[in-house]
């Protein structure tokens, strides 16, 4: 998870954090994939981006750089088939897994209305507030993490390394998917 260091204080995260830190104390010979946010999260925003004309989810002024699951899942397989392929044990290695562009809240709106061709408004980064609407859905524990992984997206974005992008699309020899893509596609499958 890209930030998990940033947002120790939500239990998501921590987990993932001690994990990691397992690996390097000892000395494992291992890739630790740190994917940013995924694009599929926003499945679950479907209902008020299109019937609603929202975005609900918080992502601040810095931004986030989502990517598409499957572009996760395929540095995965390059990984674990360099790794095995390899004629020796690989040293250890982190790997930022990013989309190709940079969302703030403001931005994501403006992707969805130029895709639905209706104003779409960012709901904004009242976290209290986020945190009250996952309550009617979601465990009230579940509801309060999420919260404080938003706080440190809200406060620092998550963006990656400047040249992260690049470096994936040149491991995979092709470019990373684009959230435009995946918001037309998910318009186009109703």
């Amino acid at each position: 998870m890209m930030g998990a260091d940033q947002f120790a204080d939500a239990s998501r995260a921590a987990a993932k954090l001690a994990a990691e830190q397992t690996i390097a104390r000892r000395k494992l010979p291992a890739t630790i994939l740190r994917p940013n946010a995924c694009f599929q999260n926003d499945l679950t925003a479907k209902a008020a981006i299109l019937d609603h004309h929202l975005y609900p989810t918080p992502l601040g002024r810095i931004g986030v750089t989502s990517v598409d699951a499957r572009d996760v899942a395929a540095i995965a397989a390059v990984e674990l088939l360099r790794r095995d392929q390899a004629s020796h044990p690989l040293p250890a290695e982190t790997i930022e897994v990013v989309g190709p562009d940079t969302f703030t809240g403001n931005a994501m709106s403006k992707l969805w209305s130029e895709v639905i061709g209706t104003r779409v408004s960012y709901v904004g980064d009242d976290l209290d507030e986020v945190e009250r609407r996952m309550r009617l859905a979601l465990p009230t524990a579940t509801a309060y993490d999420l919260k404080l992984v938003f706080r440190g997206m809200v406060r620092n974005g998550v963006l990656g390394a400047p040249d992260a992008a690049d470096q994936l699309a040149r491991r995979l020899g092709r470019p990373l998917r684009t959230y435009c893509a995946f918001a037309e596609a998910m318009t186009a499958n109703g």
